[in-house]
């Protein structure tokens, strides 16, 4: 990292990435261009999980170049008379990996739920095996993370 007195800790970086509403999903098509989408993680120990169509660029992407990169910000406060932004953020890289057996996949599932919609959590198992042929969920297992914060 550049900026050295931005630099945060492992534990800040994990708290950022509870905290931002949504993540960032940077990888490479299977030609080697950039992409990058926004996606609805939700961690579970040291992987995080995310739902997605069993078809579509992501998933050619991701089975071509399971490397990734997660981008996390929150916090973020404009400061006009400074010409400046305050924010705290997250980059987490790891492998991506399609999660194939139903106990699985209905877990990925329970975690996006609690993180997203915890006032439905009732009707989640319901929703969820109703969904789960039809849904793709992948796991990034984290390699590494780097915090970041400008205050």
């Amino acid at each position: 990292m550049r900026r050295k007195d931005r630099e945060q800790t492992k534990e800040f970086a994990w708290q950022v990435t509870e905290e931002a509403p949504y993540a960032c999903l940077s990888m490479v098509t299977p030609k080697g261009e950039p992409y990058l989408v926004p996606i609805s993680p939700a961690r579970e120990g040291n992987c995080f999980y995310f739902h997605c169509a069993p078809e579509g660029e992501k998933t050619d992407c991701l089975m071509a170049h399971p490397r990734v990169c997660l981008s996390f910000v929150s916090g973020v406060e404009p400061v006009p008379e400074q010409y400046t932004t305050r924010y705290r953020s997250a980059l987490v890289f790891g492998v991506a990996e399609p999660v194939t057996q139903e106990e699985e996949k209905i877990l990925a599932l329970k975690c996006i739920c609690q993180r997203y919609a915890p006032s439905a959590m009732d009707g989640y198992l319901q929703e969820a095996r109703r969904l789960l042929d039809r849904t793709a969920i992948w796991k990034i297992r984290v390699d590494t993370m780097t915090g970041k914060e400008k205050k």
